[in-house]
């Protein structure tokens, strides 16, 4: 075993900087270093965990794997490395050439040390084996709970272990470090770039740090967007000039405290768009990795649903979700995605707009949305999609069309993968799908009243464009001030800010609109419930399944809105309904960068929308998730090759 100098590039037992590569430095001062083992990359963390009782030099920088007695002295010993090994991706068989010993009661012992240590180096393992250091009957306890895993020892001191990741699809704005590997309270920005310097690095813990919790968060990786803020960490909101502003979070979002509480491992942030309204001139937009990855990935919050699409260490992705933030690219991306009922929305929660903003969770599986929802919602003990009694499916389901012109967009095959999905859910939940427009149901509600479009189409982007304006003034007034002219920012953000000009009368006048369409939206829904148990179900095509370049703007223009962007955009919203994102298909086709062969399949997803909060919506499509595949891949396709829709 090698352990190489990320400085040097020698051998860190004969390096005179022993594998440093100093970075951003915690409270303490102490560096962040870097190093390889093998071929891996891993950042050894600051805290001090624990030390060993061993002479050992203060600049040695040794991988080890800590073990309780009983694991080391039995002859499970290999057995146990090799699942570390296949169970956790840092993990590596080097870390098992070196063994440190957890203490208990009655191994402390000192003559007992050294007999085991000379039994052990006569036995058939040629491993070096050392004890931690147990200065008093206190800290036994603190030390006994440290998990079996691995770690490095910088000197005597013993260091959690952190994996590098690339991040070669640009979908983090940043990696983050907690300042106490099992119970953080701060969190620090560690970006360290990779491969020419064109990727940054995302650090993340062992996963045998963390002991599960049935149906909870602990342990489990997870990201949040930038949007979802953090005490003492910077925002950058994609934007140069923000950037340099250096502006730190005063204050963690409640979600994200919420979600620390649960013992989640927060390893980034994830990219948000310019100023959260506008495209992609500052920072690089994060890449589609579904077909030849040179797709569009969606505007908003497309960081999250990259991630979860892209790489198999990160399970869930949290966001802010307004106009389509995060449900569109979980679309494009292939991934699954829910968002909540802003009606569920705590007091406190930091939301930039309490009226349409509402958090949402993309993942890779049905089990870890229902999972996830359980904790966005609060809820002590999600139950799980097996367990849903036949009560708590859907009994009613209404398919709102895009109209002529949308549904014009859809290919043969995208049109074929729905009729498919509504066969399925007439057989498998024995109930009618039942087809609705609703720019007509709304002409007989009002039939000599503006057009829908007309009355909330403009309305949720204007109110959203307020708020983004109102928070960024202070920013805006300062960099004029201080440099003598105004930030630079894309046409978008611009357009964003004119639209946000609105006075308090005004912006009342089109919150009211919302909120008379929110109730008739609700009432007509309700209304074709029979009965106070049954369980409507709305559901929609989420995007046209075709190529389309990643430079592609998806965010709709307000003046240009057409009645299928408002469905799939503004519809979860204004009405406060929860909607989860299901991709259910792909459709082999050619693309723009292998036109002649059929090599690649985009996803194919719905929409479903539901008065009730997201745990409920969850399980009342639990037969409809039953009619799909109930879990997607990373990498270019959304499903395994042969799942695919001529």
């Amino acid at each position: 075993m090698t352990l190489i100098c990320n400085s040097c590039s020698s051998s860190s037992k004969h390096c005179s900087c022993a594998g440093r590569q100093e970075g951003p430095t915690q409270e303490t001062g102490a560096p962040i270093e870097t190093c390889k083992v093998g071929d891996a990359e891993y950042l050894i963390h600051p805290q001090i965990l624990a030390a060993i009782q061993a002479d050992i030099k203060p600049s040695a920088l040794i991988p080890v794997t800590l073990l309780n007695t009983d694991e080391i002295f039995n002859d499970r010993l290999e057995q146990i490395l090799n699942e570390f090994d296949a169970t956790d991706d840092v993990f590596r068989p080097e870390f098992g050439s070196v063994l440190v010993e957890k203490p208990t009661s009655s191994s402390l012992v000192e003559d007992g040390i050294a007999t085991r240590r000379s039994t052990f180096q006569q036995a058939k393992y040629s491993k070096t084996l050392y004890a931690l250091r147990c200065p008093g009957a206190r800290s036994l306890a603190d030390l006994k709970e440290l998990p079996s895993g691995p770690y490095f020892l910088r000197g005597p001191n013993i260091h959690a272990a952190y994996a590098l990741h690339v991040d070669t699809y640009q979908a983090f704005t940043r990696g983050l470090i907690p300042d106490d590997v099992f119970q953080p309270q701060r969190y620090q920005e560690f970006t360290l770039l990779a491969q020419g310097g064109l990727f940054a690095s995302i650090a993340v813990p062992s996963t045998l740090y963390f002991r599960k919790d049935k149906g909870g968060l602990r342990g489990v990786r997870i990201s949040i967007s930038e949007s979802m803020r953090l005490e003492g960490v910077r925002e950058s909101f994609a934007n140069r000039d923000y950037t340099l502003f250096n502006r730190i979070s005063a204050e963690t979002n409640a979600m994200a405290q919420h979600l620390i509480d649960l013992g989640a491992v927060i390893v980034g942030q994830t990219k948000v768009p310019e100023l959260l309204a506008g495209g992609w001139e500052d920072s690089t937009k994060p890449w589609n990795p579904r077909g030849d990855q040179l797709q569009d990935s969606g505007a908003g919050s497309s960081g999250a649903a990259v991630a979860v699409a892209g790489y198999d260490w990160i399970r869930m992705a949290f966001a802010v979700d307004s106009f389509g933030g995060l449900r569109i690219p979980a679309a494009r991306n292939g991934a699954y995605a829910v968002r909540t009922s802003s009606d569920r929305q705590s007091q406190g929660d930091q939301l930039f707009n309490d009226d349409l903003d509402g958090y949402g969770v993309a993942a890779r599986s049905c089990a870890d949305l229902q999972l996830a929802s359980s904790a966005i919602s609060q809820n002590t003990m999600p139950r799980s999609l097996m367990q849903s009694s036949r009560s708590q499916m859907a009994t009613r389901v209404i398919s709102l069309d895009w109209g002529t012109t949308g549904e014009d967009m859809f290919s043969p095959e995208q049109r074929n993968c729905l009729e498919q999905l509504y066969r399925k859910i007439r057989r498998v939940l024995n109930v009618q799908v039942e087809s609705m427009n609703l720019e007509e149901e709304w002409q007989r509600h009002k039939p000599a009243g503006p057009g829908l479009l007309e009355q909330v189409g403009v309305a949720p982007y204007k109110l959203l464009s307020r708020t983004w304006r109102h928070y960024f003034d202070g920013f805006w007034a300062y960099y004029k001030r201080w440099y003598g002219r105004e930030p630079f920012s894309d046409l978008q953000t611009r357009r964003s800010r004119d639209l946000g000009h609105l006075g308090g009368e005004e912006a009342t006048c089109l919150r009211n609109d919302l909120i008379a369409f929110r109730h008739w939206f609700r009432k007509l829904v309700e209304a074709k419930s029979m009965n106070a148990n049954e369980r409507t179900l709305v559901i929609f095509p989420d995007v046209v399944v075709e190529p389309t370049d990643r430079r592609h703007e998806s965010t709709p223009d307000p003046e240009t809105l057409t009645y299928s962007q408002f469905l799939t955009h503004w519809l979860s919203p204004i009405t406060r309904c929860s909607q989860v994102v299901v991709p259910f298909s792909q459709i082999e086709t050619s693309l723009e960068s292998n036109p002649e062969i059929k090599e690649w399949a985009l996803p194919v997803t719905v929409s479903l929308l539901s008065t009730s909060d997201a745990s409920d919506l969850l399980e009342s499509v639990q037969g409809i998730i039953d009619c799909c595949t109930s879990e997607v891949q990373t990498g270019e396709w959304t499903f395994p090759q042969d799942l695919v829709s001529q």
